[in-house]
């Protein structure tokens, strides 16, 4: 089971208690889904902030979709559509036919945390044989290779979140439950630790529901992406030649949407971000660029830990990678800037300390200041 964890006002529950969960208590349940704690914030005239404690969860635990035996069109379409990044290896085989996926890396039916990532397919090319007359060559169907996978840039499971403690009434600051909207309330602390690597996780799913904010992605006649919350809801327009791609990050607080251009060649990249928690719902463009094409791995978001208050991104163009930056999740200020261009040689992660937010790249690291 992955627990998941969000607040409502209540006039009858106390504060940091249960009210209910998402499904219901003794309801059945498939292994695997999400059980959700719906836990009290206090009523909504109070004027307390109530700093309930961290709740520890559960990372998800998917499976790597079972595409061997497929053709490598169909295989990395299948992958692509669970939300993972696809890329084929060909190998000859004497026993597997042409364009046919024998193994995958991770096997089938691996259980993951978190989902998306990369999955490589080892393809067949069929069988080896000495060039010269007569020598049959495969053609299968074009998909991203291996060869364009960005120098450097590896999938990273996301850390285990552990629970701290937190006062029982902070005005403000870690653990509580202030927003940063107009309503008023502090914005969150951003949280020690480094942050959660989802890596290139958008969603193309017809529809998304977390808790009570939902997300519908219409493809036919006003194409777009209709997002609603308990503050009101926004409808992003997706325009002719692009396809819109979304995801929830820190505990399903904000929203972040890619816009990828659908033409051959060059592709141009536009992130922008939904704060659940603003009155009314606004959406706040972060970033654009280019990409080399649509085969080069997507956009990278990784968030800070429980509440995902700050958020890095950078984006690989198939030559190096650009754009990386933190940003806060409320507002879309930049809080800290890496290098404009970067030819990665390890992990790239984030990391808020007590007093400081860095980027870590390879051996080297841009530091600044924390707000």
């Amino acid at each position: 089971m992955l627990q998941a964890y969000d607040q409502e006002h209540s006039t009858t529950v106390p504060a940091c208690s249960v009210i209910r969960t998402q499904p219901a208590a003794h309801a059945a349940a498939a292994t695997g889904s999400t059980v959700t704690m719906i836990v009290s914030s206090g009523p909504p005239s109070s004027s307390t902030v109530y700093g309930c404690p961290v709740v520890p969860t559960i990372a998800p635990t998917l499976r790597i979709p079972d595409v061997v035996g497929l053709p490598n069109a169909e295989g990395y379409h299948t992958l692509t559509a669970a939300g993972y990044d696809a890329y084929q290896q060909l190998q000859p085989s004497d026993t597997v036919p042409p364009c046919q996926i024998f193994r995958t890396d991770p096997a089938p039916n691996t259980v993951v945390q978190q989902g998306g990532g990369r999955v490589i397919m080892t393809v067949s090319s069929g069988p080896p044989a000495p060039l010269g007359p007569g020598t049959v060559h495969y053609a299968c169907a074009p998909v991203p290779d291996v060869s364009s996978i960005p120098p450097g840039v590896l999938p990273h499971s996301p850390p285990i979140i552990t629970s701290s403690p937190a006062p029982t009434n902070p005005q403000g600051g870690a653990g509580s439950s202030g927003s940063s909207g107009s309503s008023g309330g502090m914005p969150p602390a951003i949280q020690v630790g480094l942050f959660v690597n989802v890596g290139p996780l958008w969603n193309v799913s017809p529809s998304t529901t977390a808790g009570n904010r939902t997300v519908t992605r219409t493809t036919s006649g006003n194409t777009g992406i209709s997002v609603s919350g308990p503050t009101g809801s926004i409808f992003h327009h997706t325009l002719a030649g692009i396809v819109s791609r979304y995801q929830f990050y820190g505990m399903n607080n904000y929203l972040a949407i890619l816009d990828e251009t659908t033409a051959a060649g060059p592709v141009t990249r536009t992130i922008s971000i939904v704060d659940f928690s603003s009155t009314p719902l606004v959406e706040r463009s972060i970033y654009r660029g280019l990409a080399n094409g649509s085969q080069i791995g997507l956009p990278v978001l990784q968030y800070s830990q429980v509440t995902g208050t700050a958020f890095l991104i950078y984006n690989p163009t198939g030559n190096d990678i650009q754009g990386l930056a933190i940003y806060r999740s409320d507002t879309g200020d930049l809080l800290c800037a890496g290098p404009p261009s970067l030819v990665p040689t390890g992990q790239i992660i984030g990391e808020a300390t007590a007093t400081q937010l860095k980027i870590h790249y390879g051996s080297a690291e841009v530091d600044c200041p924390k707000p």
